[in-house]
């Protein structure tokens, strides 16, 4: 799946924090006459931008990656045995967002200390789970 976005208001710049494209595809393999499966996985997160106070951030242009596998234990299928390691790579992504230290002489909803700062996306990851289906 691929989809270019154009959103702007009044002919202007992009709408903060859309995409101008996304992308994701994904490919499984899971034969029924065998008790495996596996799973690649890739999406794509175009240019975006963000305001964060006076700023104009730009973050996105990044892909990760995620792969995945499955051992049925039994022949009926319901016990599974699943291996996922997501974001294989170890791409560095995140969204940009503003922040405030605090500073004494701010009032309640004052912020005169702003900065910027990176909400990280999910980093290599391993992660192993048990399932079982009671169809």
């Amino acid at each position: 799946m691929f989809t270019q976005n154009r959103s702007r208001v009044d002919g202007g710049e992009q709408i903060a924090r859309v995409p101008e494209q996304l992308a994701k595809a994904g490919l499984d393999y899971h034969p029924r006459s065998r008790p495996i499966g596996a799973t690649v996985a890739i999406n794509y997160t175009g240019r975006v931008f963000t305001h964060v106070g006076p700023d104009l951030v730009p973050y996105g242009r990044s892909a990760v990656v995620d792969i995945s596998g499955r051992y049925f234990i039994d022949a009926n299928r319901k016990h599974r045995l699943n291996l996922a390691l997501q974001n294989v790579f170890d791409k560095q992504y995140g969204v940009p967002s503003r922040g405030c230290a605090d500073v004494v002489t701010d009032g309640p909803y004052d912020c005169s200390s702003a900065y910027t700062f990176v909400n990280l996306g999910l980093p290599r990851t391993l992660r192993a789970s048990y399932t079982y289906s009671f169809e």
